[in-house]
């Protein structure tokens, strides 16, 4: 007879499932370890994952169970009611996202310690409004946008990372790699960049830190690239991050769409 022994997650995705008809949120750990959840789910491919107990990531007794579901919609790993804050650094890459989720209040935290407070590693895609970047000196109200920063699609475990600073980024504008890098080319790495984050200012659980993007910038290319309504990026992240797809959208365009549609 053999026994199961609950686990801790290693990956971890926040999601609505097909067996509770879309009327619950929740968190599980994929099937299958090498699928790339946000492309298996953009190819319509199904993605199953054990269910994990507990009520988020944050939970520090959260384990795997045997319970298998079908991922309907997928979401981002932490629920926004539960991010304390979101930092994001700029200008830290060499030839130029890796984002992190801190597991516990830091403060004062030295470089030494400062991978101890690290949750896990997911990735995100940075979106700025160069326009509004470009009008006031504070880059922070450009980054502020509703659905400006999506992020994820897994959230891996630090302990499951061997390296934080040896990830694959990439980063793909309708198909044409923009980015390609490395978070070995950081000017400051992830501890540095906690470490300095929390000097008298104190990180709370849930926290996103978002370390910045390797070279290829739209606005830095000549000609500028900038995006538009329809346009799709992708964002990879390697260690098991996986790719983070989506569309974008302007906003009051589909509105518009609808109403010509109507017209004809």
């Amino acid at each position: 007879m053999s026994t199961y022994t609950p686990q801790p997650w290693t990956r971890l995705i926040r999601f609505t499932a097909t067996e509770s008809r879309g009327l619950k949120i929740h968190i599980g750990q994929p099937c299958n370890p090498a699928q790339d959840v946000g492309l298996a789910l953009l190819h319509h491919e199904p993605v199953k994952a054990f269910e994990i107990s507990g009520t988020s990531a944050l939970d520090a007794h959260a384990y795997v169970t045997q319970r298998v579901l079908t991922v309907e919609t997928l979401l981002a790993p932490v629920d926004a009611g539960q991010v304390g804050v979101a930092r994001f650094l700029g200008l830290n890459y060499t030839d130029s996202a890796l984002v992190l989720v801190i597991s516990r209040q830091a403060r004062d935290v030295p470089p030494s310690r400062a991978l101890d407070y690290v949750l896990g590693y997911t990735g995100g895609n940075d979106v700025s409004f160069r326009m509004h970047q470009a009008a006031v000196p504070q880059f922070g109200f450009s980054k502020g946008f509703d659905g400006s920063a999506p992020w994820g699609p897994v959230l891996v475990r630090a302990g499951a990372i061997g390296d934080p600073q040896n990830l694959g980024l990439r980063t793909t504008l309708n198909g044409e790699v923009m980015q390609d890098g490395n978070t070995r080319n950081m000017i400051f790495s992830v501890a540095e960049s906690i470490s300095f984050l929390s000097q008298g200012t104190t990180l709370q659980p849930g926290s996103l830190l978002w370390t910045g993007t390797p070279a290829g910038c739209g606005f830095a290319r000549n000609p500028q690239v900038v995006l538009k309504h329809g346009d799709e990026v992708r964002v990879w992240v390697g260690g098991g991050v996986g790719t983070l797809v989506n569309s974008v959208e302007e906003e009051g365009r589909e509105r518009e769409g609808e109403r010509e549609r109507a017209r004809l």
